[in-house]
């Protein structure tokens, strides 16, 4: 049984009574706590207990990294990545979760499930279930070839109704996962939506008070993400120009995308055993309002990523390691 850890979260630095932050997302939980509560939501998780022992994973981390630390590593703006992805050997050491220290701080638990399921449902684990174990070497699957040769073709996002045409390249997204994990029908799209659908279950059998809460923020981050994905291209920016303007899609498109991928998340917790309860804690249907607050929130983060982050072992900041 694979153990999911979180490093680096410092123990003794919590929330100050006077920081604003109390009042917030994360409300005043320790960071010690909150990790603690994180890992044991992921590690209760079938689904990711059993895709771990099928692909051998000995060890699942999560380091907290500084925005500077995560531009230095991928040269670019992100509040999470992951390394080791891929091994041709059988059996892979480690799978190395990189999550932005100032997101863990302002965003509560079920965000930061949300984005755990991101790398391991979107990259890690799909990646790893897509691939078929010899001796001595992985095999890519039929639905790994799939991807590779249809990456140049445009896929449409069907059930938007009447003049509303979104679609997406997989070759001209900035990451090529992202657009098959948005993208319904395809395998990276279902091993990313059970994912999530296991640990809302598994948050749900939790004694937390603020259990309830969590999950409807955990698919809220889902559909944000998958939402994001397919009605910029992967090209988030583009969400909050105007489709007027020629430089983006607007957010009328991101929240027409994700009341159909909520549709598509309903009828799958409606058809499982033991997960029509969970229909009742899906987020409300999003307007264009609502994807214009959920960026400006984002902007926001960025913003104050790259300033001191509290929660991590004490002066990293522009450190390296």
């Amino acid at each position: 049984m694979v153990a999911l850890k979180i490093e680096n979260v410092s123990t003794w630095h919590q929330y100050w009574s006077f920081d604003p932050r109390r009042y917030l997302y994360a409300g005043s939980e320790t960071y010690e706590a909150k990790a603690k509560r994180i890992a044991q939501v992921m590690n209760a998780s079938e689904e990711f207990q059993f895709w771990c022992d099928q692909d051998q994973i000995q060890t699942v981390t999560v380091g907290l990294k500084t925005m500077m630390q995560l531009k230095k590593q991928s040269q670019i703006l992100m509040l999470s990545s992951i390394k080791n992805v891929l091994s041709p050997a059988l059996t892979i050491d480690k799978l190395e979760i990189m999550l932005c220290s100032w997101y863990f701080e302002n965003y509560s638990l079920g965000f930061c499930l949300g984005m755990l399921c991101h790398e391991l449902g979107v990259h890690a684990l799909a990646t790893l279930s897509m691939t078929q174990k010899h001796t001595g070497v992985r095999t890519k699957s039929p639905a790994m070839v799939s991807e590779e040769t249809s990456e140049n073709q445009l896929i449409p996002e069907p059930e938007l109704g009447p003049g509303r045409n979104v679609q997406i390249r997989p070759s001209a997204a900035p990451q090529r996962d992202h657009a098959y994990a948005a993208t319904p029908g395809r395998e990276r799209y279902h091993f990313y939506q059970n994912l999530v659908v296991s640990i809302a279950y598994t948050l749900s059998q939790t004694k937390f008070a603020d259990r309830k809460a969590e999950i409807t923020n955990l698919f809220d981050c889902y559909l944000m993400d998958v939402a994001s994905i397919l009605a910029t291209g992967d090209k988030r920016g583009k969400g909050m120009a105007p489709e007027w303007s020629g430089l983006g899609v607007g957010p009328a498109a991101i929240a027409d995308v994700y009341n159909a991928r909520r549709e598509d998340l309903e009828e799958y917790l409606r058809k499982g055993n033991e997960l029509p309860e969970l229909v009742q804690l899906l987020p409300a249907r999003k307007t264009a309002t609502g994807v214009t607050t959920n960026y400006l929130g984002l902007m926001w983060a960025l913003g104050g990523a790259f300033g001191w982050n509290y929660s991590t072992t004490w002066g990293k900041w522009w450190k390296e390691d």
